[in-house]
């Protein structure tokens, strides 16, 4: 998930696609999100002996949500639920730490407790059951 700044702009990445530095119109502000997260993640690679700590891992959960941004000194307030269900498909490429694709924000991050009760869940949420079957028995009476 590729959350964006309130300083986006669509001209802004469009003068500067691959270049994130000071003065390239592609820089942060403090933004906020509530919302629950269903997503997917790399899987983990094996590590090469020229590869440094972080070269093989998905970026864990800090970097589950992703950014396009220079967030030097802002602050990603995010307040909900972060689920990963699955191994990405299109999104398989290895991490790449730090500042070739974003400077990373303060990240302020809370579990929103709301997610913790099942009749205050967004619609559409995904419900899972999990049932064990332990044995059975055959009951041979009339009701």
């Amino acid at each position: 998930m590729t959350l964006l700044s309130n300083g986006w702009t669509d001209h802004g990445s469009f003068r500067h696609p691959t270049f994130i530095g000071w003065g390239t119109e592609r820089t942060a502000s403090d933004t906020w999100y509530r919302m629950g997260v269903a997503a997917g993640k790399n899987k983990p690679f094996d590590h090469p002996s020229w590869g440094g700590d972080e070269y093989v891992l998905d970026g864990g959960t800090h970097n589950f949500l992703r950014y396009l941004e220079n967030w030097d000194g802002r602050t990603l307030h995010y307040e909900g639920s972060l689920v990963s269900l699955y191994y990405s498909e299109y999104a398989t490429g290895v991490y790449k730490c730090c500042n070739s694709v974003y400077t990373p924000p303060n990240r302020d991050y809370k579990l929103d407790t709301e997610f913790l009760e099942p009749d205050k869940l967004p619609p559409g949420t995904p419900m899972f059951k999990d049932i064990v079957n332990l044995g059975f028995r055959q009951i041979f009476t009339a009701e």
